[in-house]
């Protein structure tokens, strides 16, 4: 286990991670987001991974929302379809997580 502690989310922390996530040969990533910023976390966690070729499951819960760039307010708004489509899991309660984590090791 890494733990990513609360100020994993700038672009230096982000590749940092993934290069540690990469060299620990971990089996997924975990993380759980606050209000607004879900998305962005996800696009850029998504491209460092592709960039270090870092292939394995992604896991986020939390607030899976965002203050979208085009949102005429300032109010977030669900993304939990635009996670899954870059190929996260969304995981509105821990238990999600833990289903996927089941067959993932049914799998071994």
């Amino acid at each position: 286990m890494v733990y990513g502690n609360t100020t994993v989310y700038g672009p230096d922390e982000v590749d940092n991670y993934v290069r540690l996530a990469g060299y620990l040969l971990v089996d997924f990533i975990a993380l759980s987001t606050y209000n607004g910023v879900a998305l962005d976390y996800i696009q850029r966690l998504c491209s460092v991974m592709v960039d270090q070729r870092l292939a394995v499951p992604v896991f986020i819960g939390g607030k899976l929302n965002q203050v979208l760039a085009d949102s005429k307010d300032s109010l977030p708004v669900d993304v939990t379809e635009d996670l899954e489509s870059r190929g996260a899991v969304a995981c509105q309660r821990v238990e999600d997580m833990v289903r996927h984590l089941v067959t993932m090791v049914a799998k071994r």
